[in-house]
């Protein structure tokens, strides 16, 4: 059953509204060798980085009917020095 659309807003003078659509991941996994860990880190790097998360963003934002007017990311070394 698709759901029915809820009628939109009309803003009207100075409105200070600010939505911020954002999300958590965890992905945790145990490694016993160091090649496992590897393999997880490299899976890690290339399923949760900046650019990828940013489109699944961009992604939610259109099918709500959001507008963006700002994008803030960064990537990071999935793995930290020893």
């Amino acid at each position: 059953m698709t759901p029915k659309p809820v009628p939109r807003l009309q803003l009207q003078g100075f409105n200070n509204l600010t939505k911020t659509l954002s999300f958590n991941i965890y992905d945790v996994c145990h490694t016993s060798t160091p090649e496992q860990q590897e393999r997880y880190i490299a899976y890690i790097d290339e399923a949760y980085n900046a650019e990828r998360l940013t489109q699944i963003l961009c992604d939610v934002s259109r099918i709500i009917g959001a507008n963006i007017l700002n994008i803030a990311r960064q990537d990071y070394d999935p793995k930290a020095p020893a």
